[in-house]
C-alpha cells in the first residue's frame, strides 16, 4: 500500500490529472485506472532515464540463481518492435507492452529520429495492430513535423524581438536583451509550419529564488508546441553589491558615513 501511494504521487508530481493507482502489477481494479495523455506523461518521466530506456528495448533477459531463486532461466520480450523481431523499429528509443483481458493490448513507446523525440500510446487495441499502429504513427510524426530551435528564431516572432526586454544600450556600450531564452529549448511544428505563426504565452516566477524569470509557452494555431525557461543574462546581470565588493574606499565610507539610516 505505501508503494501505492508512492506511485500515485509520483503521478500527481508529474502532471497527470486522471490517473489512480491500486497495486503495482496492473491487474484489473476497477480504481486502478489511467488515460493516453498520462501514460504519455509517465512515458516521458520513465524513458527520460537512459537505464530504464536500454532495459525497455532489450529482447531477452537472463535471470541467474541466487539463494532465495534458485533457477537460472531465459526470458524472451513479447515486445515486437525491439531488434530482431517482426515489427522492429529503428529508432525505438525503449517500449512497454501490458495485457489483461479487459484493458486488452496496451503498447506505450518513444522513439527518436534527427533530435526529435515521439511518444506513442496505444490503449485497447488487438495483437498484432498495437505494433503496426505504432510504427504508423511514429513514421507520421516523423515524416510530417520537425523539431525547431526556439533561440535560433528570436528574429521571427521570439518574444525576446520585440524590444520590451531591452535595456538599450547601457554604460558598457552593450544593447544587447537583459534576457535569454534557453537555448536547448524547442518547439515541434508541422513540416510546411513558420515559427512566425507561433504565438506565446507568458508566465513569471513568482518564487524570485532563482535566476529563471518567466516561463514562455508556445502556441501553434491553438495547439501547444513547447515551452522555454527565460533567464536574467549572466553577462548583464549584475547586482549593485559587485561596484562596490573590491572598493575597500567605499567601503570605509559606507562604514563611517554619519546619518546613515536602514
Amino acid at each position: 500500500d505505501g508503494f501505492v501511494n508512492m506511485m500515485n504521487e509520483k503521478a500527481a508530481e508529474i502532471g497527470c490529472t486522471n490517473t489512480h493507482f491500486t497495486n503495482p502489477n496492473g491487474l484489473h481494479d476497477a480504481e486502478h485506472y489511467t488515460t493516453c495523455r498520462d501514460l504519455a506523461l509517465i512515458a516521458k518521466y520513465y524513458f527520460s532515464y537512459e537505464y530504464l530506456a536500454s532495459l525497455a528495448r532489450e529482447p531477452s533477459c537472463e535471470f541467474v540463481a541466487t539463494p532465495t531463486q534458485k533457477d537460472s532461466f531465459k526470458l524472451n520480450t513479447k515486445n515486437m518492435l525491439v531488434k530482431g523481431k517482426k515489427y522492429e523499429y529503428e529508432y525505438l528509443v525503449g517500449s512497454k507492452t501490458r495485457y489483461t483481458s479487459d484493458a486488452r493490448q496496451t503498447l506505450v513507446s518513444a522513439a527518436k529520429k534527427d533530435g526529435m523525440e515521439l511518444i506513442c500510446v496505444i490503449m485497447k487495441e488487438e495483437s498484432p495492430y498495437q505494433f503496426e499502429d505504432t510504427v504508423a504513427l511514429f513514421n507520421y510524426g516523423f515524416e510530417n513535423f520537425k523539431k525547431v530551435n526556439i533561440a535560433e528564431h528570436a528574429e521571427d516572432g521570439n518574444v525576446l524581438s520585440t524590444g520590451f526586454f531591452s535595456v538599450g544600450q547601457d554604460i558598457f556600450g552593450s544593447n544587447r536583451s537583459i534576457l535569454t531564452i534557453d537555448p536547448s529549448a524547442y518547439v515541434v511544428l508541422p513540416k510546411n509550419g513558420d515559427f512566425a505563426d507561433v504565438e506565446y504565452d507568458l508566465s513569471y516566477n513568482e518564487e524570485g529564488s532563482t535566476n529563471q524569470v518567466a516561463k514562455i509557452s508556445y502556441l501553434y494555431h491553438g495547439n501547444p508546441v513547447g515551452v522555454a525557461n527565460l533567464s536574467m543574462n549572466a553577462d548583464h546581470a549584475v547586482l549593485f553589491e559587485e561596484f562596490n565588493k573590491d572598493d575597500p574606499s567605499k567601503k570605509e565610507e559606507e562604514g563611517t558615513s554619519e546619518g546613515a539610516s536602514d
